[in-house]
């Protein structure tokens, strides 16, 4: 967890939970921090959840982090979702959030999922594809779930989902 963390780089380094749980998880008002050139794996099988949460708050909103070259995957088996956005009710939504430049692949349902309180979200530049056959009927590279009124100012753009094929 980055439990209230702010202002911290981690560059080129591994997350990995071969359990049911996430892998990492900004919390509690985890602002202004930078994952970059890391591999994040998870197997998350929880459709409100994902191999990376952005959480509920606390005094603040989980705002300016940013997620960089990083490669977002599976462990032993395909996570239900690989990045998640799901907050806390305003005043502590989750803002400002970046996802740029990452590969978000091997994932059962959704590659990305917007399921409540996340504003003013980028997410740029990514390759987001399944390298297996999944057997879900709602495969999904981004998704939108949940309360829509709860999502705005999102910004999505030059990202290449791929190669998303069920049986």
């Amino acid at each position: 967890d980055l439990k209230g963390v702010q202002r911290v780089t981690i560059d080129s380094v591994v997350f990995s939970n071969t359990g049911t749980g996430l892998a990492l998880r900004f919390i509690a008002g985890a602002s202004f921090n930078t994952i970059k050139n890391s591999t994040i794996k998870g197997r998350i099988t929880a459709a409100a959840s994902g191999v990376i949460l952005f959480s509920s708050a606390g005094v603040t909103g989980n705002n300016n982090n940013t997620i960089e070259n990083c490669d977002i995957t599976r462990t032993t088996a395909n996570p239900h979702t690989c990045i998640n956005f799901n907050g806390s009710a305003a005043p502590f939504d989750n803002q400002n959030n970046t996802i740029k430049r990452c590969r978000i692949y091997d994932f059962s349902t959704r590659g990305i999922s917007f399921y409540n309180n996340a504003l003013n979200t980028t997410i740029t530049e990514n390759d987001i594809y399944t390298l297996n056959q999944q057997t879900s009927s709602t495969l999904s590279g981004i998704y939108f779930h949940g309360e829509i009124s709860t999502i705005h100012g999102t910004n999505i753009t030059r990202n290449q989902i791929r190669d998303l094929w069920t049986s």
